[in-house]
């Protein structure tokens, strides 16, 4: 894997290794670069795999699952602040609706309605509130206290 050259992100990276500084490096990973799919730009390596060297650990995880979500930050935050360097870690998630407004983009080409259908099953909040719901610690019920 190529490592990484120049940027504000490779500088940044750099600057925090070389210094063992407490920072987080979170990626939203939506899998597209603007109206794109990421495997045009960029090479078919992980992102995560891109960055990851000794001095960073880096992971992958699953951005639409919000408890997974919670329980890797409140470690890697842990981590971070214990002084024990930086970390990265790329959650895929998947945008919706179009790069820049509140529409859908089917009509643009370089995704299908059923591509987005099928991510809008996988919504994180949709799911957190349905997994509430069935442990009995969320209602849908309104009016009470």
């Amino acid at each position: 894997m190529p490592p990484l050259k120049k940027g504000f992100f490779a500088e940044s990276v750099n600057f925090a290794v070389t210094n063992t500084l407490p920072i987080l490096f979170l990626c939203e990973n939506n899998l597209y670069s603007t109206h794109t799919p990421l495997a045009v730009r960029q090479p078919a390596s992980k992102i995560y795999e891109r960055v990851a060297i000794p001095e960073l650990p880096a992971q992958q995880i699953d951005g639409n699952d919000a408890c997974l979500v919670y329980e890797k930050l409140k470690m890697a935050v842990a981590h971070v602040r214990k002084h024990q360097g930086p970390l990265f870690i790329e959650c895929l998630t998947y945008r919706v609706r179009e790069h820049v407004g509140p529409l859908f983009d089917y009509d643009r080409g370089y995704r299908s309605q059923e591509e987005v259908e099928a991510w809008i099953k996988r919504c994180p909040i949709s799911l957190l509130s349905a997994e509430l719901i069935k442990e009995n610690i969320l209602s849908l019920s309104q009016g009470q206290s």
